[in-house]
């Protein structure tokens, strides 16, 4: 389970604890870019990480190496080109989220609104890890080659690892909050490690909070 701002019952899923601001580190991984017209899609339409409280993104025990995903859509076809997200370092209250380990990050395009159980993702980054990593608030920023195309009338998910050691050494997330009522379980938790997936809805663990992920793309010329 999760760990995020409440501590989650023993099902697999996340939890989040509200973090104060702190400073911030970028990361970028550079590859190429399709050419096309700009889209760039928000989780927290344009409110992170100015205007919203963090709040980490934790696993339980025994939840090391699942996955958060949240749902994005788009009213035009378009090439996905990079993926922006962004992960606390730091040690609250006992649990201490590190930058330190590689982490992988999946793509799935679809048309269902939950992210598949066992489809092999449309592209899968391996993002190395940070070690000595100043405390703080690390944004990562991947750019996807080849880019993946996703239709109009399909979703794409975008899958981000936890993987670690709970509660010593572990890879978190950043979630924001947002009222919202058009999104609701655009967020999920996959209570497992690897393929096939048991995904649900992070709401379903009574946590109400966005990742802090951004995508951006291209529509074509």
């Amino acid at each position: 389970m999760l760990t995020a701002l409440l501590c989650l019952p023993a099902l697999a899923a996340p939890a989040s604890e509200g973090t104060s601001p702190k400073p911030e580190v970028y990361v970028y991984f550079p590859y190429l870019h399709a050419a096309g017209t700009p889209v760039l899609l928000d989780n927290l339409q344009g409110t992170w990480p100015s205007n919203t409280i963090p709040h980490r993104l934790v696993p339980s025990a025994g939840e090391a190496g699942h996955f958060a995903a949240v749902r994005f859509s788009h009213d035009a076809t378009m090439w996905v080109n990079k993926v922006r997200f962004r992960a606390p370092h730091d040690n609250t209250n006992g649990l201490n989220c590190t930058v330190d380990g590689d982490r992988v990050v999946d793509l799935y395009v679809g048309s269902s609104t939950t992210p598949p159980a066992s489809q092999r993702p449309d592209a899968s980054v391996v993002v190395p890890g940070i070690p000595d990593a100043p405390f703080g608030v690390i944004t990562f920023e991947i750019d996807i080659h080849p880019p993946v195309w996703v239709d109009e009338d399909e979703y794409l998910f975008v899958s981000i690892e936890h993987p670690g050691v709970v509660p010593t050494d572990m890879g978190c997330t950043l979630a924001g909050s947002l009222d919202d009522p058009e999104r609701v379980d655009s967020e999920f938790w996959s209570n497992a490690a690897e393929r096939p997936y048991s995904w649900a809805g992070l709401q379903t663990f009574g946590i109400d909070k966005r990742l802090m992920v951004e995508v951006e793309g291209v529509e074509p010329q």
